[in-house]
C-alpha cells in the first residue's frame, strides 16, 4: 500500500515538475517531517528528500513513512497587479463639408466620446459662411454674410475602415449686412431676399464614413437635410418646409 502511495505521488511531482511546489514526509512516531524536494526513491526501500531550508538530504526508510505531502505557494495577495494596458486617446478629426448641416460649405471638428474607438456615439461642430444676395432696387444688389453652426449628434456603426453614420442635430444661422441700403425706399421698392431662413433649424444625417484605423485621411457622402418652418428660396422657386441635400466630405484624423 505503501508502495503504490509513493510511486502516484512521484507521479505527480513529474507532471507538476515545472511548478514550484513543497514535499512533506511524514514518519510514523507522528512527530518528524522532513520538507523539501524527492530526488530519489528506491521502491519498498527508501526515499531520498532534499531539504532546501537546511540545504543537505535525508535518507527515510520507506517503512517509516506514514503519508506523503505535497503544497504548492499561494499567490502573494498583497503583490501589486500588473499594469493595465492603456487605452489609446480618442478618435478626433477635422474636415471639409461640402452642403449638409452647413447648407453651403463649412469647417468641422468631429470626435468619438469613447477613448480608443472609431465606432460608437460622437459629436460634431462647424462654422460656415458665405454671401448671398438680399436687397436689389433698381439694380442695386445688397449682400449679407451668412453664418452657420451646425451642431450634431452621431454614431458609427461598422468595423475595419467603413462605418455607417447616422446624425441628429441643429444649425444655427447668423447675418450680418454688407452695407447699409441708402436708396429711396417708398412703395417702388423691391425686397427680394435670396434665402429666408428662421434662426435654428433641426438636421439629420444618414450615410457613409471612411475612417483609416491610424492617422490619415477620412471621407464620408451622405443623405442629409435642415427641417424647420417654411423655408423661402425665391431666387430658386422653392418653398420647403426643409432643405434635402447630399453632403461630401474630405478630412484628416488626427487623433
Amino acid at each position: 500500500m505503501r508502495l503504490l502511495l509513493l510511486l502516484s505521488f512521484l507521479c505527480a511531482a513529474t507532471c507538476g515538475c515545472a511548478q514550484q511546489f513543497t514535499e512533506r514526509v511524514y514518519l510514523t512516531d507522528s512527530s518528524t517531517v522532513y520538507e523539501g524536494l524527492i530526488i530519489e526513491q528506491a521502491p519498498s526501500k527508501y526515499i531520498k528528500i532534499l531539504r532546501r531550508r537546511e540545504k543537505d538530504t535525508v535518507t527515510v526508510p520507506l517503512n517509516l513513512v506514514l503519508k506523503l505531502t505535497k503544497e504548492y505557494p499561494r499567490p502573494d495577495s498583497t503583490a501589486p497587479a500588473p499594469p493595465k494596458p492603456k487605452a489609446g486617446g480618442r478618435v478626433q478629426a477635422a474636415y471639409l463639408e461640402l452642403l449638409g448641416p452647413g447648407l453651403l460649405n463649412s469647417l468641422h471638428y468631429d470626435t468619438r466620446l469613447v477613448a480608443g474607438r472609431r465606432d460608437g456615439w460622437g459629436v460634431r461642430a462647424g462654422i460656415g459662411y458665405w454671401k448671398v444676395p438680399t436687397i436689389s432696387h433698381y439694380n442695386d444688389t445688397l449682400k449679407q454674410g451668412l453664418i452657420s453652426i451646425p451642431l450634431m449628434v452621431n454614431y458609427l456603426v461598422g468595423s475595419r475602415r467603413g462605418f455607417l453614420e447616422l446624425g441628429l442635430g441643429i444649425t444655427y444661422f447668423l447675418t450680418k449686412p454688407e452695407r447699409a441700403y441708402e436708396g429711396p425706399k417708398d412703395q417702388y421698392t423691391v425686397q427680394e431676399l435670396g434665402m429666408r431662413l428662421p434662426t435654428v433649424l433641426g438636421s439629420f444625417l444618414l450615410g457613409y464614413r471612411h475612417v483609416p484605423l491610424k492617422k490619415g485621411f477620412t471621407w464620408g457622402v451622405a443623405l442629409s437635410a435642415l427641417v424647420g418652418k417654411r423655408l423661402s428660396v425665391p431666387s430658386a422657386g422653392l418653398d420647403l418646409p426643409f432643405i434635402p441635400s447630399l453632403a461630401f466630405k474630405l478630412g484628416y484624423r488626427f487623433g
